[in-house]
């Protein structure tokens, strides 16, 4: 157990607060087994949204007789769905943490990337307009997503090996 919060882990259970009420952080054993399934839930919800609107999306663009666009977007849809999937299939692998050194602080650090990821996910999809997309350069129009998918599978990665791990520092 904590006995006093240093700033900068002040500062992100502040940020992280913003995007996600109620997340009670990783001060003490008991908290930090929730406070992993909370963030797994509400990820998994958030990419299940997001993916909603890709299905969206998509099926505008069939509808625009696109079928290059909404096969691009679907592939982008299935990559999120893999991602979901690894997320949630990692849920409730661990019953206790160590919370040693700066795991604690570095476990803050990767909730509050994926929930900005996941912030700017949703953004970028809901920008997407099908007909500016280039049917023949469909992947074009989706980098943005694409390279936040990217990042976002690599902080799930990234945390669920810091989280499995008994070490203080996980190198890559």
């Amino acid at each position: 157990m904590m006995a006093e919060v240093n700033p900068n882990v002040q500062a992100l259970l502040s940020s992280i607060r913003d995007l996600l009420p109620g997340y009670q952080g990783y001060t003490d054993q008991s908290s930090a087994v929730q406070t992993d399934e909370q963030v797994r839930s509400f990820a998994g919800q958030q990419m299940e949204e997001i993916a909603a609107q890709l299905s969206n999306v998509a099926a505008n663009a069939r509808d625009n007789g696109t079928s290059s666009v909404a096969d691009a977007i679907e592939r982008v849809r299935v990559r999120l769905g893999v991602i979901h999937d690894g997320l949630l299939e990692e849920a409730g692998q661990e019953d206790e943490f160590h919370l040693t050194g700066d795991k604690a602080q570095r476990l803050y650090e990767y909730d509050l990337s994926i929930l900005r990821r996941l912030a700017e996910l949703r953004q970028e999809v809901s920008q997407v307009k099908v007909e500016e997309i280039d049917p023949d350069e469909p992947e074009d129009a989706l980098t943005v997503v694409s390279d936040l998918l990217d990042g976002l599978s690599q902080d799930i990665f990234e945390r669920d090996t810091l989280i499995q791990s008994d070490e203080d520092a996980v190198e890559y």
